[in-house]
């Protein structure tokens, strides 16, 4: 079975502890998780701020300690913005962190993953959002501080879709992950929104092969039956570019898909 490395506790916005989560994954099969809570600057309103960020990890580690079944990666997801991005990168490197993955959820200081209306409003053209989206993803892959680009085209989750103009932004941001090394992970749970496609699609998927770019796989799950949800489909999807290998973001082993 693939592991799943993108699942939330209640340490920020899920619902489940990490032993019910751990249990979810054992049932399925998973041979681990890996909890990635949400680390956010205090301004944003939701998440674990910096200073939790300490008590987190060791929470993490007892649970790691204890698994009997799955096992544990601990992790962060960090949230890029460019006016918080040094308040929070600046303490990844002393939390003992397996890895950490790097998402975009906020563009010109508003989200763009809570209300279609309100993206609607804000960004009429989608070309502006994914443009300025890109840019933001690029400059958190060249940032050095995260080893898994979240949910990949996240924009398109109310099911906007860009024109070919916004083309070359997105070719910026795989041409920066590849230099930086940093792997891209299937997230399922564009299945579960209005865009029902996984993040990323099938074409920015393919770029990031041709550039060897690595993937983890990561069902975002908020609640422990969430866990690898739809993982099928993201084995297929991941076959059907040419993959045959995901990534352990945290030690960077090379496991063959099933």
């Amino acid at each position: 079975m693939i592991a799943d490395y993108h699942v939330h506790s209640g340490w920020s916005d899920g619902q489940g502890t990490a032993a019910e989560l751990l249990a979810a994954a054992a049932a399925l099969g998973l041979p681990e998780i890996g909890i990635a809570d949400h680390l956010v600057h205090p301004s944003l309103g939701y998440g674990m701020p910096p200073e939790r960020l300490p008590a987190y990890a060791a929470a993490m580690r007892r649970a790691a300690a204890a698994a009997r079944s799955a096992g544990l990666l601990v992790a962060v997801e960090v949230d890029y913005t460019p006016e918080t991005w040094a308040e929070l990168a600046a303490p990844l490197s002393q939390a003992g962190l397996d890895y950490v993955i790097g998402s975009v959820h906020f563009v010109d200081g508003a989200p763009f993953d809570v209300e279609a209306r309100e993206v609607d409003e804000r960004w009429p053209d989608a070309d502006v959002l994914f443009t300025r989206y890109y840019d933001h993803v690029a400059r958190l892959a060249a940032s050095g501080a995260v080893d898994v680009i979240g949910h990949l085209d996240l924009p398109k989750k109310f099911g906007q879709r860009p024109s070919a103009a916004a083309g070359a932004a997105a070719e910026v941001a795989l041409d920066a992950i590849a230099a930086a090394c940093v792997l891209v992970e299937i997230n399922t749970s564009g299945l579960r929104s209005p865009a029902a496609e996984a993040y990323p699609a099938a074409t920015l998927l393919a770029g990031a092969r041709a550039r060897g770019i690595g993937i983890t796989f990561g069902s975002d799950a908020h609640r422990p039956q969430e866990v690898g949800a739809s993982f099928a489909h993201a084995e297929e999807l991941a076959r059907s570019v040419g993959y045959t290998t995901y990534v352990r973001p945290s030690d960077r082993a090379q496991v063959r898909l099933p």
